[in-house]
């Protein structure tokens, strides 16, 4: 393992979609290839955490892919799969799902060079309220996302607030980087020109 870990999120249900949000075409790739290409650009090694027995796109060799240990409690279920497949010399993961296909490489590098030079747990993109799931956060924070999914509380909101947090403002101009994909009707207007 390296210094700096990307963990991508692909496990989830997809409901809203009605079809599996990793596998959604953009260009020659697939979300989850286009997120784990763009997030490896900017770090070490990079962890697909899926669902047990999920389909995945073809992945580069060297992408580790763990399964998640927490079925069934969201982003924050993954991401403790996620931290708990980094190893001890890490000291920031970047946290990304599979529906940002706009994730941008330099976004990526600024949280986390930005937590790099703090003493922060985390450095959170900030547009219209936190972009938790496009942050970047010290290992160190696993107790706390592991005592949040044993108590039921699996709201990456409130793990953030419950963090020392460094916030990055965004220009409009670079939302797109965070904005998530998750109905037909937005997959539709993202391959519009």
């Amino acid at each position: 393992m390296s210094r700096v870990a990307g963990i991508v999120l692909c496990g989830g249900h997809s409901r809203r979609m009605g079809r599996p949000k990793a596998w959604l075409p953009i260009g020659d790739e697939t979300f989850l290839q286009r997120i784990v290409r763009v997030v490896g650009e900017a770090v070490g090694d990079v962890i697909v955490v899926a669902a047990e027995g999920q389909d995945l796109p073809l992945l580069p060799p060297h992408v580790r892919r763990v399964d998640d240990s927490w079925p069934d409690c969201g982003p924050m279920g993954g991401f403790a799969a996620g931290l708990a497949a980094v190893g001890p010399e890490c000291e920031a993961v970047y946290l990304s799902s599979c529906d940002t296909p706009m994730t941008d490489p330099n976004l990526v590098r600024n949280v986390i060079e930005r937590l790099l030079a703090s003493d922060v747990d985390a450095v959170v993109p900030e547009w219209e309220g936190p972009h938790p799931l496009a942050a970047a956060y010290r290992p160190r924070v696993r107790s706390e996302v592991e005592g949040r999914l044993a108590s039921g509380d699996l709201r990456m909101i409130d793990l953030v607030a419950s963090l020392r947090c460094q916030f990055l403002g965004l220009r409009s101009l670079d939302t797109i980087a965070i904005r998530n994909v998750n109905t037909p009707e937005e997959f539709a207007a993202l391959s519009k020109p």
